[in-house]
């Protein structure tokens, strides 16, 4: 018996339609929700630095004559305070050594900050200072809402100098890269003078020798053939 086979038909293949994203909410987006949410909120409440007006130009407040380690405690303090809530630094509820956190007196400091009048009246009543720790030095700046603009650092409390410590200490501001590398290249040029010119020193001293060798040499051998003349 013949039986007959039914031929089967491909389907052609076929891009499926485009779809409007789905607005079901998945973990991940759930997730990066809640990171921003709290990043936001760290950012309402904790407390922010700000360098935008800096200034280790002013004679009093240049950094010079401290070392790395005291750099890397402000760092450390800075990263502490960072984590703290702006109601927290102000009333000093740290939990550690105390901030010595407080306004101005500028009718007592040796220095205002070096910025406009307009901008200074703005800000004078919002000014602070916190202890980096009791002898390390202090650091002043301005608070608005909770970010703590800082000004100077003061390692050496010279904007409240005090005659029992010394008062006022005057120091050189430290060296910068390009100084420290123009100083270095120049101590080298130096080294290569020097060198130079104990090379030249050598050479003329070399030469005179030789000279005078062969000077002694061409005298032996004009003895020594004129004895054989003689002979």
């Amino acid at each position: 018996m013949s039986s007959t086979k039914k031929k089967s038909r491909e389907r052609p293949f076929s891009i499926p339609p485009q779809q409007a994203p789905s607005t079901n909410n998945t973990a991940g987006s759930l997730l990066l929700s809640n990171v921003r949410k709290s990043l936001e909120g760290l950012r309402e409440e904790n407390v922010i630095f700000s360098w935008q007006f800096f200034d280790r130009h002013h004679e009093l407040f240049n950094c010079g004559d401290i070392d790395s380690n005291w750099y890397l405690n402000c760092i450390e303090v800075l990263h502490n305070l960072s984590r703290m809530k702006i109601s927290e630094f102000k009333h000093e509820k740290t939990g550690g050594p105390p901030l010595r956190v407080h306004t101005h007196n500028w009718n007592k400091v040796s220095a205002k900050f070096n910025m406009k009048e307009e901008l200074f009246d703005q800000i004078k009543d919002d000014a602070y200072q916190f202890a980096l720790s009791k002898r390390k030095g202090r650091v002043h700046g301005f608070l608005i809402e909770n970010i703590f603009y800082i000004v100077w650092l003061d390692p050496h409390h010279n904007l409240y100098p005090d005659d029992k410590f010394g008062g006022i200490k005057m120091c050189d501001p430290p060296d910068e890269c390009f100084d420290c590398y123009a100083a270095e290249r120049m101590a080298l040029e130096e080294e290569k003078d020097q060198v130079y010119k104990e090379m030249d020193i050598f050479t003329r001293e070399l030469e005179q020798k030789l000279k005078h060798e062969i000077k002694s040499v061409s005298i032996e051998y004009e003895l020594k053939k004129n004895r054989n003349d003689f002979y």
